[in-house]
């Protein structure tokens, strides 16, 4: 065992570590990844509600919009122009929101001050949280209310919770599964957790097992597309199953999420050697037998904790895991695990608090160098052309090229090559714009660098002089 910290300095330097995580999370958030076409449709729906004109109450995956979101921007945009910051600010604030949250609920469980801090800031340093932090998705969210969700579950274990528990719970519930269906996943693992536990209390067993079911199958039915999304989870082909590699690849997913291995994959397009497989199936290990050492706790919670972790195969390897291996970018389904991961982490640890500040700053020192790789873009063959970036944000930096060329009072006239480029363009550019793919007659073309003609106006360039857009006569 190692020796024990003084609370002091384990307080101070987890304070340390916090104030770093936050500041990665805020530092270039406005260009690093580049703005995406999935974040900017729902900034372009707010526009439409904001000018009184019809805007989409679903996603093109047909479920509801996120409030949370969409209030936060629509406030925004009232006070600020169209810009990265003004798009990305709210996911940024509603995170450092859930951290809090987090932090808080955390102290309500264990009441200790040092276990509830390490555990907000093992999950403010983990490269996918922070990765998350800077796209404004729906998943992203989940950091925000997953919490809401897990931890009032332990205090009922615990028999000791109260109303503000059972609201938190049921706001906890509606609200992942508003954010993003397939949080219906972390119900099912707490719910195994309950089922597995050793004469639950009677407020656990009928008061959060059938209302996550009822409310899960409920929005389900609400959302009228229920039976599409969970066939979402388990339409991949299961034949890699039967290969080594890939039985290999699902084991070692929960640490590769962990260690921020996919945060790299997705953003970045770093390969996904066998070195990183190995790191995330040491982390998936280490994880697992904290869970099973901890499942003899004498605190419910703690049982219910590692219990929902060990049997996390079952909802989530036979379900999500089999849309995940092959998929960087699946992940999203998922981003909740990194909620149960980091109280495991706290409570598996708690005797060794030098151990978890080590994660903590291991976390931290993979997030700043995601960071560093996003702006950089080591791998620019494999990463997705959506998160290429420069110095300016390439589709920030174009806007600002077609306004320059306009002619004042009249409208401009853009086509542009793909769904990436067009969303961003939407938001960014005024509203007497118009902007689509084959207008009739269009004043400039936005196209990648790659489908560039050698004629292109202007061509905006990364960090190390690589083309990524270019500005075309049509």
């Amino acid at each position: 065992m190692l020796p024990r910290l003084s609370r002091d300095p384990v307080t101070r330097l987890a304070w340390a570590l916090l104030l770093v995580a936050v500041a990665v999370r805020l530092y270039g958030l406005d260009r690093l990844p580049g703005i995406n076409g999935d974040e900017t449709w729902l900034a372009v729906q707010v526009q439409h509600l904001l000018r009184g004109e019809a805007f989409a109450l679903r996603t093109p995956t047909r479920m509801f919009i996120n409030p949370l979101l969409v209030a936060s921007e629509a406030a925004l945009l009232t006070v600020l122009p169209p810009s990265g910051w003004t798009l990305r600010l709210p996911v940024a604030l509603w995170g450092l929101a859930g951290l809090a949250l987090l932090g808080w609920l955390s102290w309500r469980l264990w009441r200790d001050r040092t276990q509830a801090l390490l555990a907000t800031t093992l999950l403010a340093c983990a490269p996918l949280a922070v990765a998350y932090g800077h796209c404004a998705w729906d998943p992203s969210f989940l950091f925000v209310v997953a919490p809401l969700v897990v931890l009032p579950a332990l205090r009922l274990a615990d028999a000791r919770a109260n109303r503000v528990d059972i609201a938190l719970l049921l706001f906890g519930v509606v609200a992942c599964l508003w954010v993003h269906l397939t949080a219906a996943l972390l119900l099912a693992v707490l719910a195994l957790g309950i089922w597995r536990l050793r004469n639950p209390s009677p407020w656990l067993m009928v008061g959060l097992a059938p209302l996550a079911l009822g409310l899960a199958l409920g929005l389900a039915q609400i959302t009228g597309h229920g039976a599409q999304s969970w066939w979402l989870l388990a339409d991949r082909d299961l034949r890699f199953l039967t290969q080594p590699q890939g039985a290999l690849h699902l084991f070692a997913l929960p640490g590769l999420l962990v260690t921020g291995g996919r945060a790299f994959s997705f953003f970045v397009g770093m390969p996904e050697t066998p070195l990183v497989w190995l790191v995330a199936a040491s982390a998936t290990c280490g994880l697992f037998a904290l869970a099973w050492r901890l499942r003899r706790s004498d605190l419910p919670s703690d049982r219910l904790l590692a219990w929902s972790w060990l049997f996390l195969p079952l909802p989530w390897w036979l379900a999500s895991g089999l849309l995940m291996p092959q998929a960087p970018g699946r992940e999203r389904y998922v981003v909740w695990v990194l909620i149960p991961a980091v109280l495991l982490l706290v409570r598996g640890l708690r005797e060794a608090p030098r151990l978890v500040l080590a994660v903590g700053a291991t976390s931290a020192v993979l997030s700043v160098a995601w960071l560093a790789a996003v702006d950089r873009q080591p791998w620019p063959t494999t990463t997705h052309v959506a998160f290429r970036t420069g110095v300016q944000e390439p589709k920030v930096a174009v806007a600002g090229q077609i306004r320059a060329r306009a002619k004042p009072g009249e409208p401009l006239r853009v086509a542009v090559a793909d769904w990436w480029l067009e969303h961003p363009l939407r938001y960014l550019l005024p509203a007497d714009s118009q902007i689509g793919i084959g207008l009739s007659h269009p004043q400039f073309r936005v196209v990648w660098a790659n489908e560039a003609p050698s004629s292109a106006i202007e061509t905006l360039y990364d960090r190390d002089g690589r083309a990524i857009l270019s500005l075309v006569a049509p």
